[in-house]
């Protein structure tokens, strides 16, 4: 998956280096950011930032990246920039730990409020559809679970 020689610190960050460059993009269902003026949906967002952090995975969408990672849960408060938080029953969202905003609660970053409709640029201004921060406590009653991706190469726990 990833060269565990590597720095996580340095990945985590290089991840998030990868968000800044989507922040304010527009959400487009099934949408990887390609080209760039063709908007990303959460797991595109997701896939760009892991890639960013030397993960080889092909394109996926947040219930396989849950399947894929879903042995690597850790606790919420346990949460690193990197982190994925996975929502809805079955998993339909995915969103990225970006920053600690203290012990107690992280900032994520995600392409949110859109969903299979938001197909334009256009339909995705309408609905306020982009990639941006929000706070975790954002849809938290449909939180399934925050995993460590870089804790796959260790078999999860």
């Amino acid at each position: 998956m990833i060269n565990m020689k590597w720095n996580v610190p340095k990945l985590r960050e290089m991840m998030v280096e990868e968000i800044n460059n989507h922040l304010g993009m527009a959400y487009n269902f099934g949408g990887f950011g390609e080209p760039i003026d063709h908007g990303l949906d959460c797991s595109g967002l997701a896939m760009r930032a892991l890639w960013s952090a030397g993960f080889n995975l092909r394109d996926r969408t947040a219930y396989s990246l849950w399947m894929l990672f879903r042995e690597c849960v850790i606790p919420r408060q346990e949460a690193e920039p990197g982190d994925l938080y996975f929502y809805g029953r079955p998993v339909n969202h995915v969103m990225v730990c970006y920053r600690k905003w203290n012990d107690k609660y992280r900032m994520l970053a995600g392409a949110c409020s859109g969903n299979s409709s938001t197909k334009t640029l256009d339909e995705a201004w309408r609905r306020v559809a982009y990639v941006k921060i929000v706070r975790d406590t954002y849809w938290s009653n449909n939180l399934v679970g925050v995993v460590n991706p870089f804790k796959l190469n260790e078999g999860g726990k």
